[in-house]
């Protein structure tokens, strides 16, 4: 006869701690058996303690993180088995028929063993381990990722139990992934609970969890800087110095925790985003090398030039535009004189393209680079190889340009071009990541279409909706938002009543993908964008008025009227119409809307 139980508790670190990890689930069972079938009275429980507990409360598996029945608490300390078992078996009565602790009793015919073959369980584990990776890259718009992130960590973790097997146990860079997540995550909590995993890790009393690296400190100081807290990634890697210091007493030897330049990157980036360029610049300057200073312990790396190029970049203004160009030809000049180590690579071409796309004629420049940055590579230069973000850099040139009213008629189709230009490099040179292409990428050029004066450009809009469909795996649907730009590309067409005709349909077709969507995508700024294209692409009459009607009936019926909504069936229905929807007129009468009406409303 077997004891079966699930617990919260926290997870295993060490593969050699799971054999002391199952002697105590073993004493604990032992517990509760004579729990069981022992009277409380003799052993002297207290019969007022049943008021401290809930009833059916189940102890379940699950990973270091997840301590409480809340599977993202990340704060607070962890229990071992055997103590959540004792405050458990405290708190029965002899008047709890069903005990708080769930006890199942099994034949031992009944216990199914999880077993992997040695293929099985790299496949699971590499799976598991791209599943995490791709969270951490879509954090920052997905925001279900780091809840999916700490799924997999549970699952990982209770594998890694159920079967003892190694391959499964969640190594320091399963966490460091974790951690990624949460850093770029749109949670005003991102960091402190990214800080409250890392205490976790460097707590000696926590069992059963990976212990950090340089990429952990790395991490957590990410999630401050994209905070804007700078007071904090300095506090991150002061805990990272005295850790290093600690562990070196321990192990003169060791190495592996003393911070290196990418911790000062770190901090140079912090600066920037808070908008704090003289400390960015202060401490570039002085990693800088330094003829009177040979013995430099710490010299700037090519990021550390990417970096304070970023800072400058992201305070906009002309001065600041011009100082990044300064320090591009600075670095270059620096290269050229020897130090090999700050050649300019992709990833700082890409913050001079973002610099100087801001300036009259940006777009042009940028291309100019785009395209040289092409050939070099074809010539075998692969540190100018352009990726996904090169691309954003070139079409956020074009977006400032439309920002600032100087769009042309064929801004569309340049646009189409260069996305073009993009899925046919990355079809030959992308990695895996970049095969499909980031749908940040398609997002950025159908808004700038959308807003340009091209009279086909709801034409366009829909040409490259077709195409990311056609790069998707199969089954694989488009992301609604994209729908709602080619909305917008089609109620902004500006052009022939034929034109507008054409993007009309082309509307009709966005709105049904959009009610057909898996996931609902149907929301208000599309409702409302809808109806917009209604009122500046047909005529007034009969047929507007037929089809805002049922598209509005749709909206009330789906709960995503708003404002907006409201505002655009005011602008487009016929007074006899609104007479008949509202019993007036939308302004005279002052329509509130319904709750059923906005009850699906974000």
């Amino acid at each position: 006869m077997i004891i079966t139980m699930q617990w919260n508790s926290s997870t295993t670190d060490g593969h050699a701690s799971l054999f002391l990890f199952r002697l105590m689930v073993s004493f604990a069972s032992t517990v509760m058996i004579l729990v069981a079938f022992f009277s409380p009275a003799v052993i002297g429980w207290s019969s007022t303690m049943s008021d401290r507990t809930s009833s059916n409360s189940i102890l379940k598996l699950s990973s270091p993180l997840s301590i409480t029945n809340d599977r993202h608490c990340v704060l607070g300390r962890p229990t071992t088995l055997l103590t959540k078992a004792r405050q458990q078996v405290a708190f029965m009565t002899e008047d709890d028929n069903e005990y708080d602790l769930e006890v199942q009793l099994l034949d031992d015919e009944d216990e199914e063993e999880i077993e992997y073959s040695p293929e099985e369980a790299r496949a699971k584990q590499s799976d598991w381990i791209r599943q995490l990776e791709r969270l951490a890259r879509t954090s920052s718009r997905d925001a279900s990722a780091v809840e999916k992130a700490q799924g997999i960590l549970d699952d990982m973790f209770e594998t890694y139990v159920q079967t003892e097997d190694s391959t499964f146990w969640p190594t320091v860079e399963v966490y460091n992934l974790i951690l990624e997540a949460h850093a770029y995550s749109r949670s005003e909590n991102g960091a402190t609970e990214a800080e409250a995993i890392l205490s976790r890790m460097e707590d000696p009393e926590v069992e059963f969890i990976a212990r950090p690296n340089q990429e952990t400190y790395l991490n957590v100081m990410d999630a401050w800087a994209m905070r804007k807290s700078p007071e904090k990634v300095e506090s991150i890697l002061k805990r990272q110095e005295e850790r290093h210091q600690q562990q070196n007493k321990e192990n003169p030897s060791s190495s592996s925790l003393q911070p290196t330049v990418e911790s000062y990157n770190k901090m140079i980036k912090a600066y920037g985003i808070a908008g704090d360029i003289e400390k960015a610049e202060s401490l570039f300057r002085s990693l800088l090398p330094d003829d009177d200073e040979e013995n430099k312990k710490l010299e700037a790396n090519n990021k550390s030039w990417v970096q304070i190029m970023k800072a400058y970049a992201s305070q906009g203004g002309t001065s600041n535009i011009n100082m990044v160009e300064s320090l591009f030809h600075e670095m270059t000049e620096t290269y050229l004189m020897g130090h090999e180590e700050y050649q300019p690579g992709t990833d700082a071409y890409n913050a001079f393209i973002r610099a100087i796309g801001k300036r009259r004629g940006g777009p042009q420049k940028a291309e100019a680079i785009l395209f040289e940055m092409m050939e070099r590579f074809r010539k075998g230069e692969e540190a100018v190889k352009p990726n996904v973000e090169t691309f954003r850099s070139v079409l956020a040139a074009y977006s400032d340009q439309c920002d600032k009213k100087r769009q042309i008629g064929t801004t569309a189709a340049k646009i189409d071009q260069l996305l073009q230009i993009a899925e046919g490099f990355f079809a030959v040179h992308g990695e895996d990541k970049d095969r499909v292409l980031d749908e940040r990428l398609y997002k950025m050029g159908l808004k700038i279409i959308g807003y340009c004066n091209d009279p086909k450009k709801a034409t366009v809009a829909k040409r490259i909706v077709g195409r990311f469909q056609k790069s998707l795996d199969s089954g694989v649907g488009i992301p609604d938002r994209l729908y709602y730009f080619v909305l917008v590309a089609s109620a902004y067409t500006d052009g022939s009543p034929m034109e507008k005709l054409e993007a009309f349909q082309i509307a009709l077709e966005a709105l049904k993908a959009l009610r057909n969507s898996q996931e609902d995508g149907l929301d208000s700024s599309s409702a409302g964008m809808f109806v917009k294209a209604c009122r500046r692409l047909m005529l007034e009459g009969r047929k507007r008025d037929d089809i805002v009607k049922e598209v509005f009936a749709d909206f009330c019926r789906r709960g995503i009227v708003n404002e907006f909504v409201l505002d655009e069936i005011e602008k487009t229905a016929s007074g006899a119409l609104q007479l008949e929807l509202f019993g007036g007129f939308v302004e005279d009468i002052r329509v509130k809307i319904r709750k059923e009406w906005a009850r699906n409303v974000m």
